[in-house]
């Protein structure tokens, strides 16, 4: 999620297309609860790269607000 300064709510974010898959929702959701964080980090790490001038908050930064 991004946060403008003074913003009382994000004022955007970004989605990773689907991280798991399964037969139930029990089966889908259990490879995520393994994710590391730095293998979250890395998921968003390539959301940010990808986003229109590979920031978030848009002024040269990357990174959130």
């Amino acid at each position: 999620m991004r946060w403008r300064e003074g913003a009382e709510r994000p004022s955007g974010h970004l989605e990773t297309d689907y991280l798991a898959f399964g037969d139930t929702a029990e089966a889908a959701k259990r490879p995520l609860l393994h994710l590391t964080l730095q293998e979250v980090k890395d998921h968003l790490e390539k959301l940010i790269a990808g986003s229109p001038k590979g920031l978030l908050n848009g002024r040269g930064e990357r990174g959130v607000e």
